[in-house]
């Protein structure tokens, strides 16, 4: 009478070639995955932060992860941002942080998308990492565009109207 193998159930892994039985498997630990009795570390982009874990976690938008095996990824640098997905392999390092485009900041670390120059405001920048970094138009010049990227957007009002203080909008000198 031979007993038959078993594989250890979700969450659990063996080392014990031939168990017949479930104590024998271990709980699958933080930075790894655990399905048919296998134990695998977290992919380059992913992690795992919870023990018994069927399958790792892509990394956050915003994040990456360079390392197997991680419990967590880490933020992008600020001025930079990672776009979302929901593949590993576009989170696997700091070189896919991007900076954020001329118009735009990246006030945050692990940010998914980069903040406009408001209305008024320009930058040409690439990489900025606050709001400081726009510009305000020239005076009796206003830009009504977002995320306005040089100061030729900035265009002027014309006769009879000066610009807002915030430089958005032209407005009646009468």
């Amino acid at each position: 009478n031979q007993s038959a193998c078993m594989a250890c159930p979700g969450g659990l892994y063996s080392t014990v070639l031939g168990s017949a039985t479930v104590s024998s498997c271990k709980v699958c630990t933080p930075g790894s995955s655990c399905t048919g009795g296998q134990r695998q570390p977290c992919a380059k982009g992913s992690y795992s932060n919870v023990e018994k874990l069927l399958t790792c976690k892509v990394c956050l938008d915003g994040q990456y992860q360079s390392t197997t095996g991680q419990t967590g990824c880490d933020a992008c640098p600020t001025g930079t941002y990672l776009p979302p997905s929901s593949i590993p392999a576009k989170h696997e390092s700091v070189t896919q942080c991007l900076p954020c485009p001329a118009g735009r900041y990246g006030q945050s670390s692990s940010s998914a998308a980069c903040s406009q120059c408001v209305r008024g405001k320009w930058s040409a920048k690439v990489g900025a990492k606050d709001e400081n970094t726009c510009r305000l138009c020239p005076p009796n010049t206003i830009s009504k565009t977002l995320g306005a990227t040089n100061v030729t957007l900035c265009k002027a009002c014309d006769p009879g109207f000066h610009a807002s203080t915030n430089r958005a909008d032209c407005l009646s000198n009468g």
